[in-house]
């Protein structure tokens, strides 16, 4: 099997788990914030879906040199939901003159993976669909982790989590009605090589008359948020 992998190496994960202390920042006092989600459901094109596993168990020939175990090959296929998360907070400047605060808007943009209704066939049970936070970047790439700090972060707030184990993660792109990404699953936390690799496309259920790109849902959040408030924007950071 030809896995696409996107140039993600699974020896890049070998990261950390979770040990993510987040701070505040004192310098910025938050005036409003809010969550806008929009859920899409998918079905897995089990045609061009791939799914590999590798024990990453290493063993010596009768030669001396190192082997590994062959990859196994299986079938996937089945349906979940995306959530879309745009996540927006306005604050205010703790240094500026108290007379005279400007408020600022703030964004981040963020997908889920929930709701896996998954078949596959011709591995081990123990694949776990992706739930952790993925970051949206240019309205239509993603990448994410279940490392220690990928997750959505107010502005008033800073994470210098580390990581003690080895780390799935995933990349992808939206592109119009389809969404495709690529990942890395360990099997248990202490192993750095082996696991799960994948490799989804899948289109939603049922197909709409009129497919939203990523980006039309962001101009939409953005007119409602800026009819919402009716302070000036001086600033907007992403």
């Amino acid at each position: 099997m030809n896995m696409r992998f996107n140039g993600l190496k699974p020896a890049l994960y070998a990261l950390a788990m979770i040990l993510a202390p987040v701070a505040k920042v004192q310098a910025i006092v938050i005036v409003d914030s809010g969550i806008d989600t929009v859920t899409r459901h998918y079905a897995i094109d089990s045609n061009t879906s791939e799914l590999s596993y590798s024990s990453g168990v290493l063993n010596f020939d009768e030669n001396g040199n190192l082997t590994s175990q062959p990859t196994q090959a299986g079938s996937l296929a089945g349906t979940f939901d995306v959530e879309f998360l745009h996540y927006w907070w306005t604050y205010q400047q703790g240094g500026e003159d108290p007379g005279n605060q400007d408020i600022y808007l703030y964004t981040s943009d963020w997908l889920r993976f929930v709701n896996p209704q998954l078949t596959t066939s011709g591995l081990p049970n123990d694949f776990q669909f992706p739930g952790f936070y993925s970051s949206v970047f240019g309205f239509s790439a993603f990448f994410g982790s279940n490392g220690a700090c990928s997750q959505p972060l107010s502005p008033d707030s800073s994470c210098s989590g580390t990581n003690t184990g080895a780390v799935s993660a995933l990349n992808g792109q939206l592109l119009g009605d389809k969404i495709v990404f690529d990942g890395h699953q360990p099997t248990t936390p202490t192993q750095f090589t082996g696991g799960y690799l994948y490799h989804i496309e899948a289109s939603p259920v049922p197909i709409p008359n009129l497919i939203w790109p990523f980006v039309a849902l962001l101009a939409g959040w953005t007119r409602k948020n800026l009819r919402k408030h009716t302070y000036p924007l001086s600033a907007t950071s992403c």
